[in-house]
């Protein structure tokens, strides 16, 4: 046996308890596991490993081609999997998000006939621009009575009510003056952050049948499927009753409920739950911390608003709104957002488990069948060796071609935010077209700025963040 060959076993990484590993260490993180995973790269170099119970972590996070590898070149070797299936599987079901194989091609080829130049036309850019209006009354009163607001509160309240109007064709009359609580919504939420929780607690599934989250988790997703199902059945029986396909609302769910598979039959009640859910938590969170990160931007060095704001003036001037035709001329827009995502990835790390024994590709270590490979967005956003030495600097102009003054689309294993290979995000194009709306909706009328004394308060990623001690909150 050679040494390289020795190598590939051998796997460097902080030393972990008897049958504990480094979970204690893990969740001692909190919120700042992003820069543990930084911190333990700097020590322990490419592809160093974390021992949970039961398990080993390899990260990928600082190799391109390894990423590549595992979610292009060997895609079926490294797959969701049954530990990722469970902690989801009470909110996401059997959707697009939380499976593999077959069942994963299925969905993936239901959801890709929805992102078609009609849809966007006759059922999302109508649904935004319905939307964006309401959220103009609700900035006009911001603005009006002077009062503070939490923006990345009314990003999520906007991405969620869009795409409950794409989806069902319901206003839940969530974007109004005093943020109303609505119990759709608060279990939504809550759901989410028990199902975070869940991937710190491997025990999980013994804790929550006595404590009280567990009890309020089985609530939440009670009434998260009972919303959904009260719509389909709503609509169902619409259908029934011989309600014409030209009068009923054309939405996502109307879309999804004309689909029929290759024997003719329509999806299941419980399909049709799933497919809904699953692209509502992706179209809500990704899109709102994108735009609040965006802003934080803007606001923070005022400077970045100059060439979006000529560009905004030129392609989309005056009371005209962002479209899916004139979207693809907003190079610096584009940009901007991709600079956001950079930095700041809406989904900054994720993970697979292998289905069998892999060597990672030039010289990367060896990879055990049960082993899950975890890569970092976040991390590879910061990597010198792939930005450059202005790695950690704000800089949109980096992807704007400066001959053409176009934007360049970065390589797709190197700026992975929209993911990679056969999973890379179908909703891309919705999510860059509801982004770009509300920024050239919102820099057109209004002028934001920090809540006094916050930026000074926050508590941020000193360091790794941003570029000359110009930090960015955490």
């Amino acid at each position: 046996m050679s040494l390289n060959t020795v190598l590939t076993w051998v796997l460097l990484g902080p030393p972990g308890m008897p049958l504990l590993g480094n979970i204690v260490n893990h969740v001692r993180q909190g919120p700042r596991g992003l820069e543990w995973a930084y911190n333990l790269h700097k020590q322990w170099g490419d592809g160093f490993s974390i021992t949970l119970p039961g398990v080993r972590v390899i990260d990928i996070s600082t190799r391109p081609d390894w990423l590549e590898h595992i979610q292009k070149t060997k895609f079926s070797s490294y797959v969701k999997g049954k530990t990722v299936n469970d902690v989801n599987h009470d909110v996401l079901g059997n959707g697009i998000f939380n499976v593999d194989g077959a069942t994963w091609l299925f969905q993936r080829k239901i959801t890709s006939r929805i992102f078609t130049g009609n849809s966007f036309r006759e059922v999302i850019t109508p649904a935004i621009q319905q939307d964006l209006a309401a959220l103009e009354t609700l900035l006009d009163h911001y603005a009006a009575t002077g009062e503070t607001f939490d923006l990345q509160s009314t990003f999520h309240q906007l991405t969620l009510q869009s795409f409950c109007r794409i989806a069902f064709g319901k206003d839940i009359g969530i974007l109004e003056v005093g943020n109303p609580e609505l119990p759709f919504v608060t279990a939504f939420d809550f759901a989410q952050k028990v199902l975070l929780e869940r991937f710190l607690n491997p025990f999980w599934k013994i804790t929550e049948l006595w404590s009280l989250n567990g009890y309020k988790m089985r609530q939440s997703c009670k009434m998260i499927s009972d919303y959904a199902y009260s719509i389909i059945d709503e609509r169902a029986e619409m259908r029934k009753d011989g309600h014409r396909k030209d009068e009923e609302r054309r939405d996502l769910l109307a879309l999804f409920m004309d689909y029929k598979d290759e024997s003719g039959a329509p999806l299941t009640r419980e399909q049709l739950r799933d497919t809904i859910v699953n692209l509502l938590i992706a179209g809500r969170d990704t899109t709102a911390q994108c735009l609040s990160w965006s802003f934080f931007r803007l606001i923070h060095k005022p400077s970045l608003l100059e060439p979006i704001m000529g560009e905004i003036n030129e392609v989309v001037p005056g009371a005209t709104s962002v479209d899916y035709d004139n979207l693809r001329h907003l190079h610096q827009m584009q940009a901007l957002l991709t600079e956001t995502l950079r930095l700041h990835p809406s989904i900054p790390k994720n993970l697979k488990v292998a289905v069998q024994d892999d060597v990672l590709p030039n010289g990367g270590p060896q990879v055990k069948a049960g082993d899950f490979v975890r890569w970092g967005d976040w991390l590879m956003g910061r990597q010198a060796d792939i930005w450059g030495e202005d790695v950690l600097s704000y800089n949109p102009s980096r992807f704007i071609d400066e001959t053409t003054g176009e934007f360049v689309k970065p390589d797709q294993w190197k700026l992975h935010a929209w993911n990679g290979g056969a999973r890379v995000c179908l909703g891309q194009n919705l999510a860059l077209l509801e982004m770009s709306a509300v920024i050239s909706t919102i820099v057109k009328r209004y002028d934001l700025s920090f809540a006094p004394g916050w930026y000074e308060t926050v508590e941020k990623s000193s360091g790794i963040s941003a570029a000359e001690g110009d930090e960015a909150p955490l």
